[in-house]
């Protein structure tokens, strides 16, 4: 495996920030995505690299298809939502959205 897939019209930027956080960083707003019907071959490195085409990622984590991947602006993840959703990959139309305040957890 160890394969990336591009955004459309994007590219692949790398931007993943290591270690669960960005230096000296806060994040402001709702910088956290939900991810769902992720490939089952993906992992956390796969699903931070598509997605840090749309700017600085503080966390990006999958297990079985569903993940979280919160940014460090609003701005980029509004970006991630409106481009990344209904995306197909390995054939799977991949849900993301913004999570939802006071609901620990996936929603799915």
């Amino acid at each position: 495996s160890g394969q990336t897939a591009g955004v459309p019209g994007r590219g692949v930027v790398p931007g993943l920030v290591r270690g669960g956080a960005v230096p000296g960083g806060h994040t402001s707003g709702n910088c956290d995505l939900q991810v769902a019907d992720m490939p089952a071959t993906w992992g956390d490195a796969q699903l931070g690299t598509i997605f840090a085409a749309f700017g600085r990622i503080v966390t990006a984590s999958l297990a079985n298809g569903a993940g979280m991947v919160k940014f460090d602006n609003e701005k980029s993840a509004a970006e991630a939502v409106s481009s990344m959703n209904g995306l197909v990959l390995e054939g799977r139309r991949i849900k993301v959205e913004l999570k939802r305040a006071g609901r620990p957890g996936m929603p799915y």
